[in-house]
């Protein structure tokens, strides 16, 4: 496969497999959860809570594990394929989970085959696509995740007509997604980044940039989890109660996220372009933080909407250039799995940090200002990002 071809297939590989996981912790998991239960909020946090710290340690242990594959083999392929169909059937099991315990087994079971093929495709960006071409790569990636949602709306249509037949029909389509790309992904692979590798400037990343490249993700994605977890009870503070936010959140979805498409993909080529990453990541973090700072400041609707139209294309911007430079960041070593698993911590980490904080904070602070309050400690930890960002001294 050269390297353009590697692009169309490895975008809708990623699709896929937010199409394997979207759909199923956000409408599959609670609506079973609902049927089995006179207090699902409990119980699905529970559940929750238990997948995301299964996935945590399987992505580790999933990542160094193609490591060994790939420096055997020369290709990550075969654990994705054998994780691809253990991901279908773990699917199709969910099918037949009739208690809470059977959920846990399932989602538990879920979670190692679906890392073990998300691993090895996770690390493809670092393997084989060339520095030149992995900002636009990563953000075509990022889509997946906006993408996926579409899914879980298309899943939560189809349930009423499929019935049973529900999983094992996302399992077919995330199997239709990620195989054109497994097919064409011949083994042994030579890595895009081998030339690189074998120049004298190409070292091994320093653990210190890694570790500020880390914190850097990990403080941005704490705010996002925020925003995101949050925005609809914000809005409402502008309207009259939930009558009116439904709307006003319809609204900024419409509002804001062409704009952050456009920008994420513009800047993404720019980076590619001019070869640094490290001057845009770290103006990107400092608009984040001046966007939740508008977000707290905020009394009237159109402030509002500013602040999280520039959070939002911070955020997806962000995100797509940070994993461009982690993965040129990890050119050099043969560890690239297993870094990648260790990053993707700063996924997991803010989704129970974050609803800790808040409930912290409500001891102590009025109903109307938690929020706020919460949103001043991620404007704050934007910040610290931007100083990580600005200190890494490998990549540009």
């Amino acid at each position: 496969m050269t390297d353009r071809a590697i692009g169309p297939r490895y975008i809708a590989a990623s699709f896929g497999a937010h199409c394997a996981f979207l759909p199923l912790l956000t409408f599959v998991v609670p609506v079973r959860v609902e049927a089995l239960s006179d207090e699902p909020v409990y119980l699905l946090s529970l559940l929750l809570i238990i997948g995301a710290l299964t996935a945590s340690i399987a992505n580790i242990a999933a990542g160094y594990a193609s490591d060994t594959l790939m420096a055997r083999r020369g290709s990550r392929r075969g654990m994705a394929t054998v994780g691809l169909a253990a991901t279908a059937a773990a699917l199709v099991a969910f099918a037949f989970a009739q208690s809470f315990a059977q959920l846990v087994a399932a989602l538990i079971v879920f979670q190692l085959a679906f890392n073990a093929m998300f691993a090895p495709l996770i690390a493809v960006l670092a393997d084989h696509v060339p520095d030149n071409r992995k900002g636009v790569t990563a953000a075509w990636l990022n889509f997946a995740l906006p993408a996926g949602t579409v899914a879980t709306a298309a899943a939560a249509a189809a349930a009423p007509l499929l019935g049973d037949l529900l999983m094992p029909a996302i399992a077919a389509t995330v199997s239709a997604l990620i195989l054109p790309f497994l097919f064409a992904w011949p083994a042994p692979l030579q890595p895009a980044t081998a030339a690189a590798e074998e120049e004298p400037m190409a070292q091994p990343p320093l653990r210190r940039d890694f570790l500020f490249a880390w914190i850097a993700r990990l403080c941005i994605q704490f705010g996002a989890v925020i925003v995101l977890s949050y925005l609809y009870l914000y809005i409402g503070e502008f309207g009259a109660g939930a009558a009116a936010a439904r709307p006003m959140l319809a609204k900024l979805s419409l509002y804001a996220s062409p704009f952050a498409l456009a920008a994420c993909l513009y800047l993404a080529r720019r980076s590619d372009l001019v070869g640094k990453r490290k001057a845009i990541l770290t103006v990107t973090s400092l608009a984040i933080a001046a966007a939740l700072l508008l977000l707290v400041l905020a009394k009237v609707w159109i402030a509002a909407l500013a602040g999280y139209t520039i959070f939002l294309a911070g955020l997806t911007v962000f995100l797509a250039l940070d994993s461009a430079l982690v993965a040129e960041l990890l050119r050099g070593t043969d560890k690239r799995g297993g870094a990648l698993g260790w990053m993707n911590l700063t996924n997991t980490l803010p989704s129970i940090a974050a609803p800790t904080l808040t409930i912290g904070l409500s001891v102590t602070a009025p109903d109307p200002d938690i929020i706020r309050l919460a949103l001043m400690v991620a404007g704050a930890l934007a910040l610290v990002s931007a100083v990580c960002v600005s200190r890494i001294a490998s990549v540009r």
